[in-house]
């Protein structure tokens, strides 16, 4: 009788662990994305090459206005960052081995990369659809109980034409509140690969903080760190976006 008793324990906790995973991706799937939303937007990125002495450092961001209504996605961008924009790649024109740091930040603050961040339930449904759940725990998060679920993200072996890649680890923690929307997420990444006796050792890592608007999960805040070691590279780098609603 007593083993009975802790085996239905031990099969209500993994149920209770598996309601919470399809809790939360019924949650993510609901959030449509279709509402209109007005918001600000930072980049700021900070790369450094380590393999240079001493190391080199190059900074640089980007602000601009977003709308999305049922005309799709509008970007304004100022005309003080547009000339700064002009201004680096004429200097780089007459000396290429000029940066352009606001330049780059535009760039990667595009279009695809703003609509994801003012709708991220399309993305976190996709990773949560390659996902198993590792484990589950009750924590505080931001001064309110929440709960938070730690999971593996199942990937193909990746294909590569020349030399071989190797996933050491691609795992996923999100937190979730009492109505089972993210209130956080975090993804770590660690790859190794090599050609012959040329190794390299790639590590990645986000974090989101969400805001639900609406029918929308916005990443209100995005931090991504990358660090690359090999084939003599040496690289770090930091990108961090923020989205003001209005």
């Amino acid at each position: 009788m007593r083993f009975a008793k802790v085996c239905l324990v031990v099969l209500c906790a993994v149920s209770a662990r598996a309601d919470s995973f399809a809790d939360l991706k019924a949650a993510v799937a609901g959030l449509r994305g279709a509402a209109p939303i007005r918001a600000t937007i930072e980049m700021q990125r900070v790369e450094v090459d380590k393999g240079k002495k001493p190391p080199e450092t190059v900074a640089g961001g980007a602000v601009v206005d977003a709308l999305v209504d049922g005309d799709g996605l509008h970007v304004a961008y100022a005309p003080a960052l547009l000339a700064k924009v002009a201004d680096e790649q004429a200097k780089r024109q007459a000396n290429p081995d000029l940066e352009t740091p606001t330049a780059q930040a535009v760039a990667e603050l595009g279009p695809l990369a703003i609509a994801e961040r003012l709708d991220f339930g399309r993305r976190l449904a996709g990773l949560l659809s390659r996902s198993e759940l590792v484990s589950e725990k009750r924590v505080v998060y931001d001064g309110r109980p929440a709960r938070l679920l730690a999971l593996k993200i199942k990937n193909p072996p990746p294909k590569t034409s020349v030399g071989h890649v190797e996933i050491l680890e691609d795992s996923l923690n999100v937190w979730i509140g009492d109505d089972n929307v993210p209130l956080a997420a975090q993804r770590t990444e660690r790859y190794t690969g090599g050609i012959l006796f040329l190794k390299m050792e790639i590590k990645q890592a986000n974090r989101w903080a969400f805001t639900k608007k609406d029918d929308r999960l916005v990443a209100t805040r995005s931090e991504a760190k990358s660090m690359q070691n090999g084939f003599g590279q040496n690289n770090e780098e930091t990108e961090v976006v923020t989205v003001a609603l209005k």
